[in-house]
């Protein structure tokens, strides 16, 4: 995922996101859900929530589809985790 977009209506009074019942989506196979799972890939997934975003999306997406299975197989491993940086987001 390069880029979430999202509004910030009712997050500065309420503090709360919540998610519209269609995602626009640009590739062909994605679901909302294979959204919010990389959204969380994202994020610190294994940590609490830091923020309204980080609340919404490891509370929605499906966090056991990311850690292996029982025999250890499959999962997600989180090499690098890179902060939201407003002076090299677009460069």
């Amino acid at each position: 995922m390069d880029v979430l977009c999202s509004d910030k209506t009712g997050t500065l009074t309420l503090n709360t996101m919540v998610l519209q019942a269609e995602t626009p989506l640009y590739t062909e196979g994605e679901t909302q859900a294979s959204v919010l799972r990389y959204a969380a890939m994202a994020a610190k997934w294994r940590e609490p929530p830091r923020d309204a975003l980080d609340t919404l999306v490891l509370g929605s997406a499906d966090l056991d589809s990311l850690e292996p299975d029982k025999d250890g197989k499959g999962g997600i491993s989180q090499l690098e985790y890179l902060p939201f940086d407003g002076e090299t987001r677009c460069k």
